[in-house]
Order: structure tokens, then sequence, then C-alpha cells
């Protein structure tokens, strides 16, 4: 693979600052249905879009303290590393996460966005350093040595993940029209399947 001499070749490690998740004890009602999102792996494959901001579940400020879960900032990018393996949204808020996740919360000089999409690019790799008997999952450690090329400039990355993203919201647009063209079919079929309506000439 030829790449341009202005981009490095960077561990993940390197790029982020990467935070496991955890969960309170689910014995103490005090711990949860509080303000804090909670987020599972569930809460990530459930959803469509990229920016997550809710969940399923909530735990409270003594849930937080009574656990080695973390606040985590707006920005940051939620990785499923154990069963769904690879899975991830970008956190659009503040949000805890159990212990299914690693959370990156990239360096000032590195796109969150563009290590989101670049992440995409490296999920098998991500179940192949995977291991378990009765669910796989990602350690921090292999996690961080994984590689990815990276541009010295941050302006280009971020012009890189732009682009990337109009490419997602088209996408996303012919999909709902497929969704409304598949449901105009299906309503023709029942009225032209029952005679309900004719076509021209008969």
């Amino acid at each position: 693979m030829v790449v341009p001499t202005d981009w490095n070749l960077c561990d993940i490690g390197s790029l982020a600052d990467i935070c496991s998740g955890a969960t309170p004890s689910t014995t103490n009602p005090a711990f949860w249905n509080g303000d804090i999102v909670w987020v599972t792996p569930s809460d990530i494959t459930d959803q469509q879009t990229k920016y997550l901001t809710s969940s399923e579940r909530r735990i409270s400020c003594e849930g937080l303290q009574n656990c080695s879960a973390v606040l985590l900032p707006k920005g940051t990018i939620l990785l499923c590393t154990r069963a769904t393996i690879g899975e991830m949204s970008i956190a659009d808020k503040e949000v805890t996460t159990n212990q299914g996740f690693k959370n990156l919360i990239c360096n000032k000089n590195i796109s969150n966005e563009f290590v989101y999409y670049a992440l995409q690019m490296l999920k098998d790799e991500m179940i192949g350093k995977s291991v378990g008997t009765t669910f796989l999952e990602l350690s921090k450690s292999e996690l961080s040595k994984i590689k990815m090329f990276v541009p010295k400039n941050k302006e280009e990355q971020t012009t890189i993940a732009e682009a990337l993203s109009d490419a997602d919201s088209l996408i996303a647009s012919l999909e709902k029209l497929i969704a409304k063209k598949k449901a105009i079919k299906q309503g023709a079929m029942q009225e032209l399947l029952t005679g309900k309506k004719r076509l021209p000439g008969f």
C-alpha cells in the first residue's frame, strides 16, 4: 500500500485515551433510574444513526460514584469490544457505558469522526485479536496496539470524515426512498391482486 508521506501509521493507543465501562450493583435501587445515560451494546445495535444521545437504562450520580465507570465527554467513540465487537457510536452528550465497551477519547489533534470511520475498516482485525470461550472480548492492550493510517493535518482528517458523513446521509436518504417505494408497491399489490383496482382496458 502506498501511503502519502504526510500521513502517519499510528497505534490506536497513541490517538486516544481508552476508558472501560462498568455496571453499578443491580441490587441497590439508589444506583438506578437517575439522569445519567448508561449505554449497553444493545443501545448501539438498536439505533440507526452515528450519534448516540439516549439509552434504555440510566444510572444515578450515586451509582456512578460506586462503580468504576467514568462520565465520558461528548464526542467520545463508544466502541463495543465484547460479543458485538466493532459496533460503535459517537456520544452526542456526556454518557457512561457498561463493561462491554472500550471508549476512545481522542487527542486534541485527532478528529474523532475520522477515527470513527477508520475503525470501521478494522473490525475484522479487532475480532481476530479478541479472545474468550463464552463470548469474544477485545482487551484494552490489544486494542491499543492496532494501527491505522492518519493524516498529520487534522483539517485533512476532518475533510475526509465530512465526505464519508455526506455519503452516509445520501445512503440514508436512498434507504428511506426505497422503503417508501416498497410501501407503494405493497399497496398496489393488495389492490391489483384482489381485483379492487383494474388496469386500463380491463
